[in-house]
């Protein structure tokens, strides 16, 4: 209700013709300039002054009750829930995180951003989502304007994990340094707020001084931190530590995640405790002490603890089976061949114990001359024409050889990474060269066997076993090579039809969308095959059955594979089939693990009812193994040696290593705030995504817009114009969802929740004066 600008005064509410974003405000002085009346007024988030002659006043809240003029209530019901449901989202529940938030991941939220000093440890098991913890984090403290800049740094295999994990799960956009932009000069780091960069990449002294020099950050988050080394009362201090150092006074906030944190060396884990506050323990005889203050900065749950949000444990059980089979005749040929191959080459290289090998100068010239046999060779070969890349052509064809003959297939990366380093399971060959390895090369080509083997023989007949009594049973096969997963494509398809089978593997995020969503239809494809690298970052609870073709050599790889199926929302007890050969270095190096993990197991008192390792003890060793000991050299060793005596020393050294420190860091740890359920209960917001999604419709309807249901639990919005308005805000959705599980499974369908562009402008736009209600 307006009135005439004749009437404004000193503490006169007003309004400004024209403006009605600045909302209302207050008069506190009037005053003529140059034959002009101004007055200044103050607003709910400003002040400025104001043309007199564009005021117009307004009723006060009693005045208006007194003249009965009432805002709709609708509008005074949707003003309120604007303000109530970012109050009610403390540990993220009601945000548009692509991913299942479970309890133990809300409160660590909750207990984090609220905070006042936040330098942490996360040290929560394997498998119960440091990176998802991390993004709720993320996202809430952007959402309450306390991150803008900030700053993950982790292995180098890790940057696009985070990256994609990041940008899928939370919507939040990342750029890697040394991808997406370099740092040539200290202003770089003015123009760039959200950064992954691998530590490798930081901690050279030229990058740590750009990075000092630049604005400070809001968050600094450093994954796999027990890789920030000091040993031997800091007389060995890695580079790694040193950028800690430095970087911990760049930076408001402070988060490390770590697994395990706790190496077995107590000086270690202490100096790493200490760049999170150095004023907690003077020594690590002190932390020891007082370990109940390790509470103040550590955080650590573990699988057997948390439950979901009914008490029901998180993770169902599985079985793990090793399937072995002999080889054909042809194949074993072919294999001991290959074996005899690479002991030569290995031998000449000096990888093994006893031998090492100095060339002398004529035997470099042989190895030239044998390198021009097997440039030509290669070129006739492959019929290359005479230009200056012919023999650059020809050395590649010649090293891609040596790769297939040693593992047969093409092998693709995973960016896993399992410790510093990314899991590269880079193929077992030397770079020497073998007398003779012209004919050598020629002859194993020619036993290359042909068609399908005993292991696709094997995989076949389990696969039927299965089917017999569960006709529409979802199998997902795990191989590590592209050539591997086209030959099962091809031959699988013959036996159930190509619309039968979905691939994942390396490359488009869109690509990997369509299988996943193939996989997940009840009617869709009953075969996922997957390369190590098209298995990261998924979810695949629909599927209770799974395969390795191939064994990676690092048992934790195999871990993370289980982990795809074996996670929150599987329904039923998971079945993983190992394919091994018999009378491998493969089969021989992998039972020594099992066997001497299942000794460990039994001497404590971690064995099941099966009389098998306890599924929590196995994850928990196998994840302090790291990638210690390296099972590329130890297939090496044992190729060239023929003994597996040492093979089993070193895997049995790396295990009670492994074991020592999981039983300091329990002893460490003991006194630490455990998993509640009842205080998750207490926390827990009054809201559903069911709740905003009916704030949505009604507060998107009442501005103009449509909200019209497209399908089950999808929707197709026409964004109102006041909204329209607002950066990153579409013109429409044609497909969106508020239903979390859904959205996991259904890339292609708008998630709507806090942190959304559209949710986010929803609720400023009725927080603010030109909403009255």
């Amino acid at each position: 209700m307006l009135e005439s600008s004749t009437t404004i005064g000193i503490n006169q509410r007003v309004v400004v013709e024209g403006r009605p974003d600045l909302g209302e405000g207050e008069v506190v002085r009037i005053q003529e300039i140059g034959g002009v009346i101004q007055a200044d007024v103050v607003f709910d988030r400003a002040g400025e002054p104001v043309l007199v002659e564009r005021l117009r006043p307004v009723l006060d809240l009693w005045d208006r009750l007194e003249a009965g003029d009432f805002d709709p209530p609708l509008d005074f019901l949707l003003k309120q829930l604007a303000y109530q449901f970012p109050m009610q989202n403390a540990g993220g529940e009601l945000s548009n995180s692509r991913t299942q938030l479970l309890p133990h991941q809300i409160l660590l939220t909750h207990s984090i951003v609220n905070s006042q000093r936040r330098r942490f440890l996360i040290a929560d098991e394997v498998g119960l989502g440091k990176t998802i913890e991390t993004g709720m984090i993320l996202r809430e403290l952007i959402a309450r304007d306390e991150a803008s800049r900030i700053l993950v740094i982790c292995p180098a295999g890790l940057t696009k994990n985070w990256q994609g994990e990041l940008h899928d799960c939370f919507r939040l956009d990342f750029e890697i340094l040394g991808r997406d932009f370099i740092d040539e000069r200290p202003t770089t780091w003015e123009r760039h707020d959200r950064v992954i960069a691998s530590i490798d990449r930081l901690k050279k002294l030229s990058r740590i001084e750009k990075l000092l020099a630049g604005p400070k950050w809001d968050v600094v988050i450093i994954d796999e931190a027990h890789h920030l080394t000091r040993r031997n009362r800091g007389k060995t201090t890695t580079q790694n530590y040193r950028f800690a150092e430095a970087i911990r006074a760049h930076t408001r906030d402070l988060l490390f995640l770590s697994a395990t944190p706790h190496q077995g060396d107590q000086f270690q884990f202490w100096s790493v405790i200490r760049l999170l506050d150095d004023q907690l323990f003077e020594s690590p005889e002190a932390m020891l002490e007082h370990r109940g203050l390790l509470s103040r900065v550590m955080f650590r749950r573990t699988k057997r603890e948390v439950t979901d949000a009914l008490g029901r444990p998180i993770f169902m059980r599985r079985q793990v089976h090793s399937q072995s089979f002999p080889l054909g005749i042809r194949e074993r040929e072919f294999y001991d061949s290959l074996t005899e191959y690479l002991q030569e080459g290995y031998g000449v290289a000096g990888l093994g114990e006893t031998r090492t090998t100095r060339i002398s100068p004529e035997t470099a010239q042989q190895l030239f001359v044998l390198q021009e046999e097997m440039r030509q060779l290669a070129i006739e070969i492959l019929g290359l024409p005479s230009s200056t890349s012919q023999n650059a052509e020809a050395d590649a064809y010649i090293a891609q050889l040596k790769q297939r003959l040693a593992r047969r297939y093409e092998e693709e990366i995973t960016e896993w990474a399992l410790d510093t380093e990314e899991e590269f399971e880079a193929a077992i060959f030397a770079d020497a060269e073998i007398p003779d390895e012209a004919r050598k090369v020629r002859d194993l080509l020619r036993l290359v066997p042909d068609g399908t083997d005993r292991k696709f023989d094997t995989l076949i007949r389990a696969v039927e076993e299965i089917r017999r009594e569960f006709p529409k049973e979802k199998f997902l096969i795990f191989t590590q090579y592209r050539e591997t997963q086209e030959f099962l494509s091809d031959e699988l398809s013959e036996l159930y039809g190509a619309h039968k089978l979905a691939l994942l593997h390396g490359g488009p995020l869109e690509d990997k969308i369509e299988a996943i969503e193939r996989f997940w239809e009840e009617e869709g494809a009953q075969f996922l095959i997957s390369t190590s690298a098209g298995g990261e970052g998924i979810n695949l609870q629909v599927c209770r059955v799974m395969f390795n073709y191939d064994l990676p050599w690092n048992p934790m790889a195999v871990e993370q594979r289980i982990g795809r199926i074996h996670r929150y929302g599987q329904q039923d007890t998971v079945q993983v089939y190992n394919l091994v050969a018999e009378d491998t270095v493969e089969q021989r190096i992998y039972f020594l693990l099992e066997e001497k993990l299942l000794e460990i197991a039994r001497t404590i008192g971690k064995i099941d009812e099966r009389g098998e390792v306890v599924e929590d003890f196995r994850s928990e060793i196998l994840g302090f193994l790291g990638a210690s000991p390296n099972y590329q050299e130890l297939y090496q060793k044992a190729l060239v040696d023929r003994d597996y005596k040492r093979t089993a020393a070193e895997i049995a050294e790396a295990i009670e290593k492994a074991k020592k420190a999981s039983e300091v860091l329990r002893a460490l740890t003991q006194d630490l705030e455990t998993f509640d359920l009842e205080h998750y209960r207490q926390l827990k917001g009054q809201f559903t995504l069911e709740d905003l999604k009916s704030f949505v419709e009604k507060a998107i309807v009442r501005l103009g817009g449509t909200f019209v249901p497209t399908g089950h639990d999808t929707f197709r919005i026409d964004t109102p114009l006041p909204l329209r308005e607002f950066p990153r805000v579409g013109t429409k959705y044609d497909a969106i969802t508020f239903n979390r599980e859904l959205a996991m499974r259904r890339r292609k369908v708008d998630f709507l929740g806090l942190g959304h562009p559209l949710i986010d402008a929803l609720i400023v736009f009725l927080k603010s004066p030109q909403w009255r209600g």
